[in-house]
């Protein structure tokens, strides 16, 4: 199963409300691999949108406990 995270960015020039700014589709086993800092397959694994905002999402980490 891919999991869809995106980043929101409201277009005020067109008033046309929010929009997908960046943001990743991933599968749970990567997920959990990724958020625990362990090594995951990239190929499980797509960003998209705005490099800068998308990017940083690869350096989150979480541990549920």
């Amino acid at each position: 199963m891919l999991r869809t995270s995106r980043i929101l960015r409201e277009n005020r020039r067109r008033k046309s409300g929010w929009r997908g700014a960046g943001g990743m589709r991933i599968s749970g086993e990567a997920a959990w691999r990724l958020l625990t800092g362990a090594r995951y397959d990239p190929g499980q694994m797509q960003l998209s949108g705005d490099p800068a905002l998308a990017e940083p999402l690869l350096q989150v980490r979480g541990i549920i406990v």
